[in-house]
């Protein structure tokens, strides 16, 4: 039943059975503050009814977002090495209240141990700022539908430094975990050309790619920016888009390689991307058209290695920003057509069909778009990418969702570096720093700059079944591979990539430290100009009030009872109501509504298969094999039939001539001769080795300038680079 066809009531009536069932398809991954509202959608592009299948309201005041705490969310610990970032990123700089999620930056020094790419060295590097980055990987992805965020960017408009984003990336890299990006990001390419296979980490080419992944297909990380925001006051001749502005790109691979337009100017005729769409104030980015991804030999400066290098492109608009848009709450919208295609792994929409209400035509080969309050800002279709790059196409990788706050010296800092100015050190607490640092941007940073995000909500289109939920879909498996490559997605000190989600245990002294009381009163939030945050909650039932607890603070027994000596209270843990989780049970439940894995697991268990796949072996491989077995058998048979017939023979001449002198009876003796074990192999099948080994020099990016590119990769022995801090000032 689609929820668009129901009334108000009756919506509320099927979503508290929904909620109350732990298999209920909606309640999942929807946080039940969202409004009743907000459980349905239509297409911006073509009216199509979509239903909710991931929100996030952010309403519980205190929520942490540590490695383990959160179901939706990780806040990340550690050192940002791409794009010539300046910030740490600490985990305590993000958490919610007044009804938002809100990522501080601020002036903190914090001092580390980092590797050098070349020298492989390691040595002390202190960063002056410290900022949050939350993301989804590897717990909640989507692939294909529509994702919406209302925020409010952090700072002011007219000053420049702050690197303010949301956006999305396929689930096969970890951002920041750069080792998981090589000759991953952004990859969006299923066409087997054997000069580019050394440079995609999975290939179309390989016909047997292992770690559960599906034979001959392409697989990579794109990356789809639904928001990146560039601060300022500057006019940027000759685009007729200034500072501030705020980006919306898609990022592939590969790029246009052969003639390719220059930074700072619109592309020459026939270069670029055509048939692109383009909303009121915005224009084309004529600032960044992508990356070359260089690779270098290990541990050297040497020279660039060809082979492994490849071009990205960002097929990218800037969208003019002024005073009002970028200091008030605003929403991000985007709508993510997959191409219509038959896939592998079972599952899709079948040939040419994304399922009932999907949309024909030009838009077979999917679209996206992005949009500002409603309103279009820019759009790409597959057409578009399919008519300059054969093979390249619309994303269909499992993608998570990220909110960050940056800061680099390439992104609003003094561009050219004034004259006189080193443009070296970036240190607000430092006067000797000042000529390279945009002025005003450490009295915004010193108090404290804060981006605040009032939701996330995505919705899918209802009976559309190549849209899915789940970061390993049998489309696009990638779980085995994760596992398989830990390592890669996950820094030296760490047992896992992820930790156990906790469920209650954080310390309490009272029933409030463990989530509080649930009070629901209102319907939606649609009046709330200052972006839901303080008095009433939302509320996914909008109907009537109820009062519950989200967990309990357990207090344990004392031998002893002694007020007089100010002894601290007993030890207590909070314990989690059901449908609550983190040590505090401040956040509501999340999982798959399918486990796609478990699932495949159930049919190789009744193929007697186990955890292992069926093989995949290439047509002429297999027909190599079976006639070199056909010949084997032949050539036994023949054997065995000489050697019966000649025995038979000879014992009969024996008999003949009077030489029968005993032992083994004729027909023994010819058994005996004939009992020969099965023919040896003389070898083996060689296992398909991965291209990415270890053995493979690292990416380092060099940009042609602008946006960020999440491509900087160093080899895998100099992925994980020791940055515990060492010293928190």
């Amino acid at each position: 039943v689609s929820m668009v066809s129901l009334s108000s009531s009756s919506r509320a009536l099927l979503l508290v059975l929904l909620v109350s069932s732990p298999h209920g398809v909606l309640s999942s991954w929807v946080d039940p503050d969202t409004p009743v509202d907000a459980m349905t959608t239509a297409s911006l592009v073509d009216g199509r009814p979509y239903e909710l299948v991931f929100s996030d309201e952010f309403e519980v005041a205190g929520r942490t977002f540590d490695d383990g705490h959160d179901p939706r969310w990780t806040a990340l610990h550690k050192n940002d090495y791409t794009n010539t970032a300046l910030q740490f990123y600490d985990k305590g700089k993000v958490t919610t209240n007044n009804g938002w999620m809100n990522i501080t930056t601020t002036t903190e020094d914090t001092t580390f141990l980092a590797q050098d790419d070349k020298t492989l060295k390691y040595s002390k590097v202190k960063k002056n700022y410290k900022s949050g980055m939350v993301q989804g990987w590897n717990k909640f992805c989507f692939t294909g539908g529509i994702i919406e965020v209302r925020a409010k960017l952090p700072g002011v408009s007219h000053i420049g430094g702050l690197w303010p984003a949301i956006w999305l990336l396929g689930n096969l890299a970890r951002a920041t975990y750069i080792g998981s990006s090589t000759w991953m990001w952004p990859w969006s390419f299923d066409s087997c050309d054997l000069t580019l296979q050394p440079k995609q980490a999975i290939s179309k080419c390989a016909g047997q790619p292992h770690f559960g992944l599906n034979p001959h297909q392409g697989r990579g990380a794109p990356e789809m920016d639904i928001l990146e925001a560039m601060p300022g006051a500057q006019a940027l001749p000759p685009s007729s888009v200034g500072r501030p502005y705020f980006s919306t790109s898609l990022q592939i691979a590969p790029g246009v390689s052969e003639v390719r337009p220059g930074a700072g100017g619109p592309p020459p005729p026939g270069t670029w991307y055509q048939g692109l769409e383009y909303g009121g104030n915005t224009s084309q980015n004529i600032f960044f058209y992508g990356t070359l991804n260089e690779h270098f030999a290990m541990g050297t400066s040497g020279k660039v290695q060809e082979k492994y290098t490849y071009q990205s492109d960002a097929v990218s608009a800037n969208t003019q920003l002024d005073r009002d848009l970028w200091e008030t709450f605003r929403t991000f919208r985007f709508e993510w057509q997959l191409p219509q295609t038959t896939d592998h792994g079972g599952g899709g929409g079948g040939a040419g069909g994304g399922g009932e209400g999907s949309s024909g035509g030009s838009d077979r080969l999917g679209y996206i778009r992005w949009y500002m309050d409603g309103v279009l800002v820019y759009g790409i279709t597959g057409q578009s990418l399919n008519d300059k790059m054969k093979g390249s196409q619309i994303p269909t990788e499992p993608q998570y969702v990220l909110l960050n706050t940056a800061i680099s010296s390439s992104w609003g800092f003094p561009s050219p570096c004034p004259a006189n100015c080193k443009c070296d050190c970036f240190d607000c607490k430092d006067l000797s720093c000042a000529c390279g640092i945009a002025p005003g941007f450490c009295g915004q940073v010193m108090g404290h700059a804060h981006f605040l995000v009032d939701h996330v909500r995505v919705w899918q289109a209802a009976n559309d079944t190549q849209q899915k939920v789940g970061c390993s879909t049998p489309e696009r498996p990638s779980k085995q591979w994760i596992i398989g490559h830990a390592n890669w997605y996950k820094d030296d000190w760490d047992a896992a990539p992820l930790k156990p989600l906790s469920v209650g245990g954080g310390a309490c002294r009272t029933d409030n430290d463990c989530g509080g009381v649930v009070t629901r009163h209102r319907q939606d939030d649609d009046d709330d100009e200052d972006g839901g945050g303080g008095g009433e909650e939302k509320g996914l039932l909008g109907v009537g009030s109820g009062r519950s607890r989200r967990g309990v603070c357990a207090k344990s027994s004392s031998p002893l009872s002694l007020p007089s000596l100010a002894l601290p209270p007993p030890s207590s843990t909070c314990r989690c109501e059901t449908g609550w989780v983190g040590p505090h049970c401040r956040a509501s439940q999340g999982f798959d509504p399918v486990d796609w894995e478990a699932l495949k697991d159930q049919d190789h268990d009744a193929l007697g298969l186990g955890l292992f796949a069926l093989p995949s072996v290439p047509l002429p491989l297999a027909a190599a094999a079976l006639l070199l077995a056909l010949a084997s058998c032949a050539a036994v048979g023949a054997r065995v039939w000489r050697l019966r017939h000649g025995d038979n023979k000879t014992a009969a001449a024996a008999t003949a001539n009077g030489h029968d002198q005993g032992g083994l009876p004729s027909s023994s003796l010819s058994s005996a001769t004939a009992t020969h074990g099965p023919p040896q192999r003389g070898g083996q099948f060689g296992r398909t080795r991965n291209s990415s080994s270890s053995e493979m020099a690292p990416i380092v990016s060099r940009r042609h300038s602008g946006p960020k590119s999440y491509s900087l990769v160093p080899a895998r022995s100099e992925v994980q680079l020791s940055d515990i801090p060492l010293n928190n000032n």
